[in-house]
């Protein structure tokens, strides 16, 4: 896609708080009947799915729809809850917001690892966290292991932000 770039820099302005909170929607696994209810995917044009199954079908409703379909596999329960995958999240979803499209961002229940993945996007936009640190999944997956610690995930981040080289980003995370 030639919108995305390496970049956390903003071609446009910065959006609002507002505007990501509204167009960057966390969602459990989507089904056909959600595709054509107005109130989940209303003008989406992006669905990233964090969950281990690729919902293929769903996948091709959506995209016969004209909605842009990626998958980035998480885990839920081991060291490594695929900080590759949140790193292609994050890309993927900052292309759209630069050219402020919403998005839906999905695992199977909607309240572990899309909620990383939303947490961590609030966080290259907004240098701070949607709620206290605490109470986020970040930090929760931190503290069991699943992802580095809060210090190097924060450290991956900002090299994110930063456009350090992608290697850097993941130095010193495993």
């Amino acid at each position: 896609m030639a919108f995305i770039n390496n970049s956390f820099r903003f071609k446009k302005t910065k959006p609002s708080n507002d505007w990501v909170v509204k167009n960057i929607k966390v969602h459990r696994i989507l089904s056909i009947a959600d595709i054509d209810n107005r109130w989940i995917i209303g003008d989406v044009k992006c669905v990233v799915n964090v969950s281990s199954d690729p919902n293929s079908e769903v996948c091709r409703v959506l995209q016969a729809k004209n909605i842009n379909c990626y998958w980035f596999p998480m885990t839920e329960c081991n060291s490594d809850m695929g900080l590759h995958s949140i790193f292609g999240a994050l890309q993927i979803l900052r292309g759209y917001i630069e050219l402020r499209e919403s998005c839906i961002i999905h695992c199977y229940g909607g309240n572990n690892r899309s909620m990383v993945v939303y947490e961590s996007l609030y966080y290259l936009y907004f240098s701070n966290w949607p709620t206290p640190i605490e109470d986020t999944k970040v930090f929760e997956n931190s503290q069991k292991g699943h992802l580095p610690s809060i210090d190097k995930y924060i450290k991956f981040l900002t090299d994110m932000k930063d456009n350090r080289n992608i290697e850097n980003c993941f130095e010193g995370c495993y």
